[in-house]
């Protein structure tokens, strides 16, 4: 599992997900290829807004999957804040 999370106004959303799962390691791959970030499954790594849009961008070619994820990334997105995603 990789769990990403940030922290905003003294307040930790986090979410958990599964690296394994078809389009989440798709999204990891379209990462990698456009900005040179790789979401490591094994160790730690942080996502910026700019790389948050790319993921939202990818994932919403899939409506029905990863809505939670989806949803997670716009909140922090939207406050402009970084998301730690820490593997097993």
């Amino acid at each position: 599992m990789i769990e990403f999370f940030y922290n905003a106004d003294s307040l930790i959303k986090r979410i958990y997900v599964n690296p394994d799962e078809e389009n989440i390691e798709a999204m990891i791959n379209v990462l990698r290829q456009r900005t040179g970030i790789f979401i490591d499954p094994y160790g730690d790594t942080k996502l910026y807004p700019s790389h948050q849009k790319i993921l939202i961008a990818y994932l919403e070619e899939f409506p029905r999957k990863n809505i939670e994820l989806v949803n997670f990334l716009k909140e922090s997105s939207a406050l402009d804040t970084i998301v730690y995603c820490v593997g097993d």
